[in-house]
């Protein structure tokens, strides 16, 4: 019995009718449903689409801020208190600030089992690991707060002005754990970016690269590494953006073909958008999946 034709796809998203084969919707860009399904894992044997070295990173720098606990957060003359002398001290306040890192960083390898195990809930997993690593932060901010109040600012100000000789006394505890914790917002940030991009997940292109310390360093860069992305489309990258789009392009467009954005300024009149039919934002997101 001969097997039947295929019915005909259309877009999720605005109906359009898709041709055999297509990953992307002609007329809008959403992926196809085929596109997702082979991108986005479901079971546990897809663990190595992400990036596994920053796994095993994460877990390292978790590890420092964890041994860190035990080793000298000060080195002074008479005394080399660690995190957990200072537990056992039992100063409330002194407390929260020594438990909240080797916290922290339980909570960051715990979360990054569950995500090793289940990556297509990265976004998910991401988020809590944000959160729980910012505690060691919160609990720095609530600890001036308290000094501020219960020594007045007259000993607030004389810390400030004595700041460098402080961190001369700051023994290795207490640089591992500064270390560790900066190490696992950059590299959590680093997995969550190539972790997107290796499951074939989108993106938010209208924010910062995740991870305070990325969120500062792009601030900066961001417009450089744009123009190096649209400057650096060949021939053959307009040519295959003009394939996958399947749809004729008008000479002269005058909106995007995508998002229907009005073209204009220079970029109106440039080979890459007459070519394609592109604004800027849409074919910097189709030269990328390239």
């Amino acid at each position: 019995m001969p097997d039947s034709e295929p019915e005909n796809a259309f877009c999720v998203k605005c109906g359009n009718e898709l041709a055999e084969g297509d990953k992307f919707c002609g007329k809008c860009g959403t992926p196809t449903q085929s596109t997702l399904a082979a991108s986005v894992p479901s079971h546990r044997g897809d663990q190595q689409l992400l990036p596994s070295m920053y796994f095993g990173l994460i877990q390292l720098c978790s590890g420092v801020v964890i041994v860190s606990f035990f080793l000298p957060w000060l080195d002074l003359v008479l005394a080399k208190p660690s995190g957990w002398d200072v537990v056992r001290s039992g100063v409330s306040w002194h407390v929260l600030l020594a438990v909240t890192p080797p916290i922290a960083a339980l909570a960051v390898s715990f979360l990054l089992k569950l995500l090793y195990r289940d990556p297509a809930r990265i976004k998910t997993y991401y988020t809590w690991i944000e959160i729980v690593s910012s505690f060691p932060i919160v609990a720095f901010v609530v600890i001036v707060i308290l000094i501020g109040k219960n020594f007045g600012t007259d000993s607030f100000k004389a810390i400030l002005e004595n700041l460098l000789d402080l961190v001369k006394v700051v023994g290795i505890g207490g640089w591992g754990t500064v270390l560790g914790l900066i190490g696992i917002d950059i590299l959590t940030s680093r997995l969550y970016k190539e972790g997107l991009r290796s499951l074939g997940m989108p993106s938010d292109d209208d924010i910062s690269e995740p991870g305070l310390f990325n969120q500062v360093a792009d601030a900066i860069v961001e417009g450089r590494e744009r123009s190096y992305v649209l400057g650096s489309a060949s021939v053959g990258d307009l040519q295959r953006i003009r394939e996958k789009i399947k749809q004729v392009i008008p000479t002269n467009p005058a909106n995007c073909i995508v998002c229907d954005d009005k073209l204009t300024g220079d970029w109106k009149t440039s080979d890459e958008c007459r070519q394609t039919g592109l604004c800027r934002d849409c074919f910097s997101s189709y030269l990328s999946r390239l």
